[in-house]
This record gives structure tokens, C-alpha cells and sequence, in this order.
């Protein structure tokens, strides 16, 4: 069935099943709601009793009545504080204060009519029960006080999901060029960081490439947040882990607000043990300057009382962070082609005799490490293998011989400043700088009653990054002192609107209106130059994508430094020029009515998503690479990349390069669901449901645009030529994702939930949508020239080689007689060349999904406490191997293996199309299993506290990329990111001292004022150890790249301090020996487990009262309390075997760095003043 009838079909489905529906639900996406029974005192169902709900803030209230069996429904409520008010003949009417609605949940309550005059009032003070009847989802939720009073130094909202149960930070983060928000990526239940939706207002608020929020919201605008981390309502989709719901605050009749000012700076900074351990030579300082300051406010009022409200909010960040870097440079020796001061120890052969060769001059010599070799004296064999060099006599390079190019590079690299080492050769410069971060971001929201029947909200949201980060060498570019070495500049917007309009008390309709975009450019410090050009290198500075300096690497050799220049990400973790721009529109109509004891509901989400990437990976302006080989003799040690560099002779060459900088995606998603609420009686609640979920093949802008890959042909078909459409041809399917939940009420005390799911999602960097047919050849191409490790690609002064190959070959490279076509083939079909990088997806979409289910039975202690135990558990279909969405399924196989081979032969796609390079395959084709046991206490804020307390053990076995093509099962296992138990206690307390509270409610206005109004919050983290494997040198055994040892016992595992900083945490490698020739070592993919994890961070708040209205509240908050050091995994690497003995590696078992390879804080102090009213 084509995409077109599929689209009618379903929407003439959705339209029919309005049309036809007698059932309801509501809006719980954006809104809460109120349901619950009114009886008489003897329990007999009390039928057409008016119910009215007010919002104890705006006054704007909703009525409805009660069903014959007594129950009641209202929903579309904005997430606050209610009254809930029945009526009935023959009856008091009974007014219940502080119903609390949260976002996505329905607060039950429950009425018992006492007889009597209706005009008779009686209150009731009883707190609503905490038990959730209605739905079997596993959740939980965050009021606007836990949010902005638990202490989360920098006000990242996606770390408030770390304090959820089944959730963990990955290791890794993106680039904070490309994610200065700070979205924190996080598995939630096993699932991938991306597989995690994101809801504003609700409305989609995730970028689909990357996988992250694109507003974080200000904590001062979120009014709450509900996590749901597995079997939500058939409403929700597009996202196979986590749902993250944020409501943003809304005005009320009385006018409110803060205004607040955070700082934090190095003063009260602990060090880090291992980057922090030594004094800066520059500064004498062991921590960098470091100032932060967050700073903004919010408002909230009425513009027309009890119809229209406005909120509105701003949030301010300064950040200014210091770093140095020790570098080596070339000395003034060096820059005149006398090397001779970086010549180390006399080489000896295996007898402990000193090895002799001869010079250019005929001269016999001693040789030494660090010796440098004419490269063109070479001899080669028949077959290519070198055989013979002369050496440079005195290791000094002739003055006619250096390349003008290497030396104009040069006068842009600075010369020594410090004494350094080995001569002075290496460690000999120090830089310094101060990369600037600021952000700016607002909020604005209104609120308007406009009838009985209709209401609707609006909001936009607006946030601006600017980050400069300097580099090590000015001109030079060089190595990023702090986090960047360029500009990023990111401005993410979003919008919201929405209204519902109530036909009557049993029939609702509401609809959204979305829409956000994420724009990032990153750019070298030298962006629109032509540096590369001006000293003498050609074929570079092609457009402005490609200006600026290219990144240079220098290679260093036995302990005598590297230099790296330039820009890229290898150099400064630049990925630039980078332009990133997303947009996406949404549309979504819900439907909703109530009858008997069915609330059903049915929707349409409709999205258009738009997308260009133009990254640099690669940098545009090339990266060229100088190695020692070149200048190196038969013999290790010898040879200097810096020697290279003076010939000028680039011995790898590699860059991107574009024939359109203007190729986009786009892609229609549409959405349908139906769902019934079934009440079966006071005990009982069925939920169930389905979607069909439609996700459009994504369709490119033009013509020519994008060419989609065959594996099994190994020709690109370019889109929108020939016989190949926009969207190239690639099927999809209708994929339906059933739901099913079951709430049984044991008791006033007790209720055991359980619940079902399929979730269908796109997978993330462009596994189903973005940047990867965009990124192929004949729009871009990963240009790569590589001659042999002792031969040059090219040299300076020739400039690099043209690209010739956009339109790739006539025939396959295996073919002799293939050639370059010079024009794109009127069929838009072509060979890949070998040494082309590229990247292929299925011809039928695969999207991600999970069938997840749980069994959950909770305890209510008191009317605001409650436990739960769940067993949460899911298998993932068609997902990632390994953390990311493709994989090479061109490595080489074990085989046929025997020492000596070359490996490049026996590569699948070399012995099919004659390809020697690595193909990314988003073929979405792994599986995973995740199991565990969760535990939660949680305590509402009253009586001056509230408690957030879990645990969690887990397992997940998954499937990494390492050799899947041949054996998925030799690397499946434990994910890496998988801590087994997790321990997670958040909580607020207000110490009962004081006017108003149980302690000191009579003390003077001066005792108030010193032992009054304060407040300790925390956040307590404990985990055990991240999983890892051991790895050797594989050489003589193996040519692929899994490298598992065998392991015959236990390793024994202690971390232990040592004189140098490190830790050591194995030591005894005895347990370890080799694998027979052509197999893998019998230790399983991450058997063994790193150091524990646990921290602490804590707030301490004073409040003074200054008025009836004013308060300000004083904060002084710490990141790490304890300051425990957290560290991270050990050196795997063994070293190697030899005659069936292992050479140990002087560096195995030990723990170089804190967690989070050494982004794990240190204690820090923030202090803050808020003013609130």
C-alpha cells in the first residue's frame, strides 16, 4: 500500500471514530484531571450530584454530575491547587480544599454526602489518597518546589530524570557546542538516552538528530514535571524509553514571582586527584579561574480577573572558566631543520649490539632514537616494502630542503616560553585563556477562560548560547583550553498553543499546536580566512566552508612531544563549520467522552520535520597528518613527524567535501489512537488501547541531493533521478503499538497495578531521519588519501589532490577496468569507489521498538506517604548495537586468519565491490532484554519535609557493533552504562524552628530571626561499578578488532592508591593467557565490574520574612558535599603475548581519571539569593 492511501485511510479512520465514539478522556498531555465516586454515608452510589472543580488561584472553575453509578470525571485542569465542591438533593454539600492536580495524573477524591440541607456546607480535611487506581504507568512526579529547592547546581531540569528510579547518566555527553542546554543523556530502563520524549506544554520538545531536549526549561517556569518511565497511555508515542512532561507555570489572580541571583566560583573548589593534582606553571594555581552567575526572575498575574493570565520568565548566564595547557613546539633549532637536539638513546639490537647506518654523506653512525632518514635515498622491494634509507647527517635537515610552507605554518605556532624537557624540546609552551559562555533565555505564557465551555493557553520559549573558546596558539589554532577551540553560537525557540472546548459535561475536544526549532553553528576561530592558502597550500580554501587553517598533527616519538594546529575535532573539538538547523511542526486534535463508567478518547498527531546538517567530522579544510614513518628508517624508534612536517611531505590526507551545502530531509509522521478507561467498579480500572503509529520514508529537498547506498549491488542511487524518488524508494509499514493496564484496589491501603506496551520510535543521527543519505556521495564525500605509512600522500608545496569522484565509478573497483565518471549518469545509479566512506540504510524502515511491562503493588502508609515494589522489565526490537544507531560492516572477520595476513583482503565488502573502507549500516537490527526490581518511597512535601527514596536492580543483556555483521553473540552482555544497583534518596526539610512551626512558635522576633526559617535539602547517589573487559595486543593471534583475552579464574579487584596520584585497581595478571591463533579469549563482554559510585549534594536555605508578601531566601549549596572521589574504570589493556607469555602493560589496571572520564565534580560551593513574592 502506498504512503498516500495509508495517510487517507487512517485519517478518514481517526475522523470516522470521532464521529461514531461514545466514550471520554482529556488533554493529559498538557492538563491533570479529578475523578472519584460520591456516595451516601452508607455507600450507596449518589447519581446527578453537581461536581465543581475550582482552581484556588485563577478562580476559573469547571462542573459536571455524576454518573448513576456516582462517578465523576474533570479533566482538562491546569496542573495546581483545587476545591472540589458537591451538591446534592437531600444532601450537605461537602467542599474538599487542596486537591492537588498534577500534570499527567488523576487525582482521586473520593465524597461521602452527609444528609441534610444542600445550603448546609460541611468541609472536609482529609488528604487526598495517594494510591493511583487509574493507570498502571510507572512514574514519577516533581512538584514546582522539588524542582527548584533540591540541589541542582546548574538548574538542569534532565538531571531531575537521574532521580527517578531505572534511570542512568551514560558516560559519555554531547558536545557542548552542540548542546549547551545541557541535555543530559540518560537510559531510562535499558532503552537508548534517545529513545527518551520530551514534552512542553505538550507539545514534542526533542531533537530528533540528536537525541536531546531542545528548550530546558527555566526552573522557575515549571510548574511540575512528570517522568514516565515505561507503559504510558496510548496518547504518548515516538519514544521507546522515557516520557518527560513539563508544564510551564501559569498566572493566577494574585500577582507572584522571584527574582534570583546564583554564584559559584573556584574559591571553595576542591581539586580533582588527577587533573588537578599539580600546581599551573603559569598561574601557580591547581584549579583554573572560574566565575559563574545565573541570574533572572519571573512574574505571574492577572490581565483580566478570573479570564485572562499571564506568566512570564527570564533566565541569565554568565560563565567565564580559565584554563592552561603545557604543549610542545617546535625549538628555533627545530625551525631551521636542526633536529639534532631531539635525538634520545642509542638503539641496540636484540644481541645488545649497537646498530650502525649510514648517512647521506657516506658517514657511518651510531643510530638513536628520534634519528631522521632522507626519504628520498628509500628502497624499496619488488612488492613495496621499504628496505633501506639514509640517514640526515647530524639529524639536521639541509636548509634548500625545508618546505616554505612548513615554514610559513610555523611563524603562525609560537615559540617556546618554558624551559620543558628533554632539552627543551618537549613540554616547552604554556597557554593560557578564558573561554566565554552566556546564555539568555525566556519564557512567556498567557491563560484565558474565554468562555464556560472554551479555554485555551499560549506559550513561546526562546533560548540564545553563545560559547568563544580560545585557542592554544592564536593564528595557530592549536589544542582548546577549556572545552572548545572556536565559536559556537545555538538559539532554540518553541511554541505552544492550545484550547478545549466542552461541548457538554461528557463530551470534550481539545487541539495543540506546536512548533520548535534548533539552530547550532559552530565555527574555527579563523572561519571565512584563507590561512591555508596564504602560506602556500593549495586546493584548500575552496569556499567558506573550507576556509581557515587546516588541522595539522605532528606526530611525537619515544616521550618527544606532538603538535597539533589548526582546527578540528581532533585537534580542538571542533566539528566545524557546523550548520544545524531543525524545525518541526505538529498538529494534534484529541477527542474525548464520558459515558457510563468508560472515559474514551481518540487523537491525531500529525508532524512535519524539516532538517539540514552541514557537518565537518572531517574538517573541511582538510586534515593532514605527519607521520614518523616517513622519516623513519627500517628500525622503530626512528623517524620524527616533525622532520616530515619540515619536508613538507603529508603522509595522510583526509577531508569532507560537499557538491551542495543545501541538502535537506524532510518527513511527515502522523500519529493515531483510541483508548477506553473502564471504571469495572470501585476496585477494578481496565485501561487499553492501540496507536498506528506512520512514520513517512524521509523525502530530500532536490534533486541529486542525497544518494541512497545498495549493499547488495554497491552502486548509489541518487535521489530524485532516474527511477529513484525523493524519499529513494524505501518502504514502510503502519506500525501498531497495543497498550493494556489493569488497577485492582485491594484495599484502602493497597493497590496492585500491572500493565503492557509497545512503543515505536526513529531511532537518533539519522538512523530513520537526518544526516545520513544527505552525507553520501554525490553531495559529500569523505575524501581520503593514504599511500602507505612510509610513503606521503602528497606534499605542501603540490597542494592537495583534487576530488574527482562525486559521481563515483561506470563499474565496480574490483573491476580493473573501472572509471571515473565525470557526469552524473542519466540513471542517477554508480559505483562506489574504494577509500569513499559511506553510509547505508535498510530498503524497508526498521524503526526501533520495545515491548515493556510491569508489575507494580503499592502501600499507602499515610495520606501522604506511600511505597511501591514494581518489577519493570522490556525487550527491545530492532534497536542500536551499542550506543549508537549504525555499524562498519566492513570489518574483518577471524576466519581464515594466520599471522601475517592482510587483513584488508578478507574484509566482506573488499572481496564483494573491491572496498577497503569502513561502511556505516543503520540497519537497526540489534535486540536487547531489560529486567529489574524497583523499589520507591515517596512522601508528599507536608509537616515540612518531603522524600524521594529508591532503589533499583538491574540487568540488561544487549548487543554491541564490535563483530556483529559475523556473531551478534560474541559481544552480547551487559551494556557498558549498567551500574547493577542504584540507591537514590532526594529530600526537602524545613527545620521545625520557629514562628509557625512545632518548636519556637513564641520566640522573640530576634531568636525567629537567627534559629528561624531553615531549610536542608539533599540529593544522596550510590551505585556499584560500571562493567568493562580486558583487551591485549592481538598481533600474531588475531587481525580483528575484538580482543578479549582468556581468562581462567577470578581477577581480583581493589582500588589502591598509589605515590604517582593513580590507582591501581588489578594488579595480578596471571589469571589471563592467550587465546589460540584465529580465536577469541574466553571472557565475556563486560564481566567484570569498576569502582562503586556515591555522592552527596546538599543546600542549606535561610528565609527571612520581610513582609506579609516578601520573602528572601538565602542559599548556600555544594556539589559533592563529602567530596568523595569518585573514580573511574581501569586501564583494561594487558599488554601482550609472546611465546605464550604475557608482557605486561605498564599501565594495565590502573584508574587514570575521576567517573565520567574526569567530568565527575569535585566539591563546589554556590551561593544564591532569591527574592520571592
Amino acid at each position: 500500500m502506498r504512503t498516500k492511501e495509508k495517510f487517507i485511510i487512517l485519517s478518514l479512520f481517526a475522523l470516522l471514530s470521532v464521529a461514531l465514539m461514545h466514550g471520554t478522556s482529556f488533554g493529559q498531555a498538557v492538563y491533570g484531571s479529578v475523578f472519584g465516586t460520591v456516595s451516601d454515608q452508607a455507600g450507596a452510589a449518589v447519581a446527578k450530584a453537581k461536581v465543581t472543580i475550582t482552581n484556588l488561584g485563577t478562580n476559573v472553575s469547571e462542573t459536571t454530575e455524576t454518573n448513576a453509578s456516582g462517578n465523576y470525571t474533570v479533566s482538562r485542569l491546569i496542573p495546581g491547587n483545587y476545591r472540589v465542591k458537591v451538591e446534592a438533593q437531600g444532601f450537605k454539600a461537602s467542599v474538599i480544599d487542596a486537591v492537588v492536580v498534577n500534570v499527567d495524573t488523576s487525582s482521586k477524591t473520593d465524597v461521602a454526602l452527609q444528609a441534610g440541607a444542600v445550603s448546609e456546607e460541611v468541609t472536609i480535611t482529609a488528604e487526598a489518597p495517594l494510591l493511583k487506581t487509574d493507570r498502571a504507568d510507572v512514574a514519577t512526579t516533581f512538584e514546582s518546589r522539588q524542582v527548584t529547592d533540591l540541589p541542582i547546581l546548574d538548574r538542569n531540569f534532565t538531571k531531575l530524570i537521574l532521580l527517578t528510579p531505572g534511570t542512568q547518566q551514560l558516560q559519555w555527553q554531547h558536545a557542548a557546542s552542540e548542546n549547551p542546554q545541557g541535555s543530559t543523556q540518560t537510559m531510562v530502563n535499558g532503552q537508548s538516552f534517545s529513545g527518551t520524549g520530551f514534552q512542553l506544554d505538550g507539545t514534542e520538545n526533542r531533537d530528533p538528530i540528536l537525541g536531546i531536549i531542545v528548550i530546558n526549561p527555566n526552573f522557575e517556569a515549571i510548574g511540575e514535571s512528570k517522568v514516565t518511565s515505561q507503559n504510558y497511555d496510548a496518547e504518548f508515542g515516538q519514544a521507546i524509553a522515557g516520557v518527560a512532561s513539563v508544564s510551564t507555570k501559569s498566572g493566577t489572580n494574585d500577582l507572584h514571582g522571584a527574582a534570583f541571583l546564583f554564584r559559584q566560583n573556584d574559591v571553595l573548589q576542591a581539586r580533582n586527584p588527577f587533573s588537578q593534582a599539580q600546581k599551573d606553571s603559569l598561574t601557580g594555581k591547581f584549579i583554573p579561574d572560574t566565575l559563574k552567575s545565573q541570574f533572572g526572575g519571573a512574574v505571574g498575574g492577572r490581565i483580566i480577573k478570573d479570564k485572562l493570565f499571564f506568566f512570564g520568565d527570564y533566565e541569565g548566564l554568565r560563565s567565564k572558566t580559565g584554563g592552561t595547557r603545557l604543549l610542545s613546539v617546535p625549538t628555533a633549532a627545530a625551525r631551521a631543520g636542526d633536529l639534532s637536539g631531539y635525538l634520545g638513546d642509542v638503539i641496540r639490537d636484540k644481541d645488545n649490539n649497537t646498530i650502525k647506518v649510514k648517512t647521506v654523506s657516506g658517514a657511518t653512525i651510531d643510530l638513536r632514537q628520534n634519528q631522521i632518514f632522507d626519504p628520498a635515498t628509500s628502497v624499496f622491494s619488488s612488492t613495496g616494502v621499504l628496505t633501506d634509507r639514509l640517514a640526515f647527517d647530524g639529524n639536521k635537515i639541509p636548509l634548500n630542503r625545508l618546505s616554505a610552507q612548513a615554514l610559513n605554518l610555523l611563524k603562525l605556532i609560537p615559540s617556546p616560553n618554558a624551559p620543558g624537557r628533554l632539552g627543551g624540546t618537549t613540554a616547552n609552551y604554556v597557554a593560557s585563556g578564558i573561554e566565554g559562555f552566556d546564555k539568555d533565555s525566556f519564557d512567556i505564557r498567557t491563560d484565558f477562560k474565554a468562555t464556560e465551555k472554551l479555554s485555551m493557553f499560549g506559550r513561546y520559549s526562546f533560548a540564545d548560547f553563545v560559547r568563544n573558546g580560545p585557542t592554544s596558539f592564536g593564528t595557530g589554532g592549536g589544542p582548546e583550553l577549556v572545552s572548545l577551540g572556536g565559536a559556537s553560537k545555538v538559539r532554540n525557540q518553541s511554541v505552544a498553543y492550545g484550547f478545549d472546548y466542552s461541548w457538554n459535561s461528557t463530551l470534550i475536544t481539545d487541539f495543540r499546536f506546536g512548533f520548535f526549532r534548533y539552530k547550532v553553528n559552530v565555527l574555527p576561530f579563523d572561519y571565512g580566512k584563507t590561512t591555508a592558502t596564504d602560506v602556500g597550500v593549495k586546493g584548500l580554501n575552496n569556499d567558506a566552508f573550507s576556509s581557515g587553517l587546516f588541522a595539522g598533527f605532528i606526530n611525537g616519538n619515544n616521550n618527544y612531544g606532538e603538535t597539533n594546529f589548526g582546527s578540528g575535532l581532533g585537534v580542538n573539538r571542533c566539528n566545524c563549520p557546523l550548520d544545524q538547523d531543525e524545525n518541526q511542526f505538529q498538529f494534534v486534535s484529541n477527542t474525548s467522552k464520558f459515558v457510563g463508567n468508560h472515559s474514551f478518547k481518540f487523537g491525531v498527531d500529525v508532524r512535519r520535520a524539516y532538517n539540514l546538517r552541514v557537518p565537518s567530522d572531517t574538517h573541511r579544510s582538510g586534515e593532514l597528518s605527519f607521520n614518523n614513518n616517513r622519516t623513519a628508517s627500517t628500525n622503530s624508534g626512528t623517524g620524527l613527524g616533525l622532520a616530515t612536517f619540515l619536508l613538507g611531505d603529508v603522509t595522510n590526507f583526509g577531508r569532507y567535501i560537499s557538491s551542495s551545502t543545501d541538502a535537506r530531509e524532510r518527513q511527515w509522521r502522523h500519529f493515531y489512537y483510541g483508548q477506553d478507561s473502564w471504571r469495572v467498579n470501585q476496585k477494578l480500572t481496565i485501561n487499553y488501547g492501540v496507536r498506528a503509529d506512520v512514520i513517512n520514508p524521509q523525502s530530500i529537498n532536490n534533486a541529486g541531493n542525497a544518494g541512497f547506498l545498495s549493499l547488495e549491488t554497491g552502486q548509489i542511487s541518487t535521489v530524485g533521478v532516474g527511477s529513484t524518488g525523493l524519499n529513494g524508494n524505501v518502504e514502510n509499514t503502519v506500525n501498531f503499538a497495543p497498550r493494556l493496564a489493569l488497577s485492582y484496589k485491594v484495599n484502602d491501603k493497597l493497590v496492585v497495578r500491572a500493565g503492557y506496551g509497545r512503543s515505536y520510535d526513529i531511532g537518533v543521527f539519522g538512523s530513520v531521519f537526518g544526516h545520513s543519505v544527505t552525507q553520501n556521495l554525490p553531495v559529500l564525500a569523505v575524501q581520503r588519501v593514504d599511500n602507505g605509512s612510509f610513503n606521503r600522500a602528497f606534499n605542501l608545496a603540490d597542494g592537495a589532490p583534487a576530488f574527482t569522484q562525486f559521481y563515483g565509478l561506470d563499474k565496480s573497483p574490483k573491476d580493473p577496468t573501472a572509471k571515473t565518471n565525470t557526469s552524473l549518469p542519466s540513471s542517477g545509479q554508480f559505483f562506489l569507489p574504494n577509500n569513499v566512506f559511506a553510509r547505508a540504510l535498510p530498503s524497508k524502515m526498521r524503526l526501533p521498538s520495545v515491548d515493556a511491562y510491569n508489575v507494580t503493588v503499592q502501600y499507602q502508609l499515610t495520606n501522604k506517604m506511600s511505597i511501591e515494589a514494581a518489577f519493570v522489565g522490556n525487550k527491545g526490537t530492532h534497536v542500536f548495537a551499542g550506543d549508537g544507531p549504525d555499524l562498519n560492516v566492513n570489518q574483518v572477520p577471524i576466519t581464515g586468519y594466520t599471522p601475517g595476513r592482510n587483513g584488508t583482503l578478507a574484509k566482506p565488502y573488499y572481496q564483494k565491490f573491491g572496498w577497503t573502507q569502513d561502511i556505516a549500516f543503520f540497519c537497526n537490527c540489534a535486540d536487547n532484554h531489560y529486567n529489574s526490581l524497583q523499589l520507591k518511597l515517596d512522601k508528599r512535601f507536608s509537616d515540612g519535609y518531603s522524600i524521594l527514596m529508591h532503589y533499583t536492580y538491574q540487568d540488561q543483556i544487549s548487543e554491541d557493533g564490535g563483530y556483529f555483521p559475523f556473531d551478534a553473540s560474541l559481544n552480547r552482555g551487559p551494556a557498558g552504562w549498567q551500574r547493577d544497583h542504584n540507591f537514590v534518596l532526594s529530600q526537602v526539610y524545613e527545620l521545625p524552628f520557629g514562628k509557625g512551626k512545632k518548636i519556637g512558635s513564641n520566640w522573640s522576633k530576634g531568636a525567629n530571626l537567627a534559629l528561624g526559617g531553615w531549610q536542608f535539602n539533599s540529593n544522596t547517589t550510590i551505585q556499584s561499578g560500571l562493567p568493562f573487559d580486558n583487551c591485549f595486543d592481538t598481533n600474531g593471534i588475531s587481525d580483528t578488532g575484538t580482543c578479549r583475552p582468556n581468562q581462567n579464574g577470578d581477577l581480583s579487584t581493589k582500588a589502591t592508591r598509589q605515590s604517582d596520584g593513580t590507582y591501581k585497581f588489578f594488579s595480578d595478571l596471571s589469571v589471563f593467557s592467550a587465546p589460540s591463533v584465529g580465536t577469541f579469549g574466553n571472557q565475556k563482554r563486560n564481566s567484570l565490574r569498576g569502582p562503586a559510585y556515591w555522592r552527596t549534594d546538599a543546600s542549606l536555605f535561610k528565609k527571612f520574612k520581610l513582609t506579609e508578601k516578601y520573602e528572601l531566601e538565602f542559599r548556600a549549596e555544594a556539589v559533592n558535599f563529602f567530596n568523595h572521589v569518585n573514580l573511574g574504570n581501569p586501564d583494561g589493556f594487558i599488554g601482550n603475548f609472546s611465546g605464550g607469555k604475557l608482557n605486561p602493560s605498564g599501565g594495565a589496571g590502573t584508574i587514570n581519571s575521576t567517573a565520567y572520564f574526569g567530568a565527575d565534580p569535585q566539591r563546589n560551593f554556590q551561593f544564591a539569593l532569591k527574592l520571592k513574592f
